[in-house]
């Protein structure tokens, strides 16, 4: 399992920070990223993912439907939002260069595509690797505490990265915490499961894809 872990820590890194270069387009707003082509990118490291950790993924499906699972679905968003909204009054209105990226995708993408990237791969591939390729791969080599954090802080830290920001965008960090405690909280109650960190994951999106819709 750690040498699946490393593997598909290197596709997502490969896939966060080196190949979308060759994917840039320049336009007259400045550049941005071919969807289509990072569309394709993420479904390949998706497709990797799931190979990887298949057997994990149909063992979780198993034990999580097992369970009273639509009600802690329900309480862990209300928790997501709880918590969301209180961030949002401590540090006001915030957004991240990455809700920014995706609302610009949103508006010169058709809905099927934003779907798949959103709702989909996003979910599955992320939980793989910030949870079952940290927590899951090491939980016997480490304390399984500091795995968590270090799951949480990773998941936030990645989805904080800003061109304006010196890196960081720290505050835009705090946004992310309501969404993260959740997502980990999801996959430890369920005893490790990806499955379970997926679902509660796919909800979000999906609530806040259908929230984009609309805008």
């Amino acid at each position: 399992m750690k040498k699946n872990a490393v593997l598909l820590w290197v596709v997502y890194f490969l896939n966060l920070m080196v190949f979308p270069v060759f994917f840039i387009r320049y336009t007259s707003s400045g550049p941005s990223v071919d969807t289509n082509a990072y569309l394709i990118l993420q479904l390949v490291s998706t497709v990797i993912g799931v190979a990887l950790f298949r057997e994990k993924l149909v063992e979780g499906f198993k034990n999580f439907i097992k369970r009273p699972f639509i009600r802690d679905l329900a309480i862990a968003y209300a928790l997501r939002i709880g918590l969301a909204i209180a961030v949002a009054q401590l540090i006001g209105e915030v957004t991240s260069d990455n809700q920014e990226e995706i609302e610009k995708m949103m508006s010169t993408n058709n809905a099927v595509t934003m779907f798949v990237l959103v709702c989909v791969v996003a979910p599955i591939l992320e939980e793989l690797v910030f949870r079952e390729a940290i927590i899951g791969s090491f939980k016997k080599s480490l304390n399984i505490h500091v795995l968590t954090f270090i799951s949480a802080f990773l998941f936030i830290l990645l989805h904080s990265l800003s061109k304006d920001a010196g890196g960081i965008n720290w505050m835009a960090s705090l946004m992310y915490v309501p969404l993260t405690i959740p997502i980990v909280g999801m996959y430890r109650y369920y005893n490790n499961n990806v499955f379970a960190s997926i679902s509660i994951h796919f909800i979000n999106n999906f609530i806040a894809f259908i929230a984009l819709l609309n805008m």
